[in-house]
C-alpha cells in the first residue's frame, strides 16, 4: 500500500514584506516533525530587487537563518525542521526570520553591487 504524500499547508500572516505583499510560508508534517518553507521568496524577493543568487548571498542568508535554525537548500528555499511538540515555537522562528531579511543589513552587505555606496 502507497502512502499519499502529506500537502504543504499555506500560512499567511498578517504582516507584509517591504513591497507590501502578505508574508506566507508552508509547513507539513512529515513523521514527527513539521517543516516549514518559504518555496523560494526570499532568494526570488532578493533577484527583484537586484541582488543576484550568489555564493556570497547565500551564505548570508544561511548565517542569517541559522539564528532560528533553518537552512537555504540548493533549490533556494529557506527551510526549517522543528519536532512536532515544538511546531508553534517554530512558526515564530521562521516568522522572525523572514522579518530579519529586511533591506537595511542587505544594503550594508550588497549595497555596492547595487550601487548604494
Amino acid at each position: 500500500m502507497e502512502s499519499t504524500p502529506i500537502e504543504w499547508e499555506e500560512i499567511t500572516v498578517p504582516f507584509t514584506d517591504c513591497s507590501g505583499d502578505w508574508i506566507q510560508f508552508y509547513v507539513r508534517e512529515s513523521g514527527d516533525t513539521a517543516i516549514f518553507d518559504d518555496d523560494g521568496y526570499m532568494v526570488a524577493h532578493l533577484e527583484t530587487h537586484g541582488i543576484n543568487d550568489c555564493e556570497e548571498l547565500r551564505a548570508w542568508m544561511n548565517k542569517a537563518v541559522s539564528k532560528f535554525h533553518a537552512t537555504v537548500n540548493e533549490d533556494g528555499h529557506v527551510q526549517a525542521t522543528f519536532p512536532l511538540s515544538k511546531k508553534g515555537e517554530g512558526k515564530g522562528y521562521f516568522f522572525m526570520a523572514l522579518q530579519n531579511m529586511e533591506a537595511p543589513p542587505l544594503k550594508s552587505i550588497f549595497g555596492e553591487k547595487l550601487g548604494l555606496y
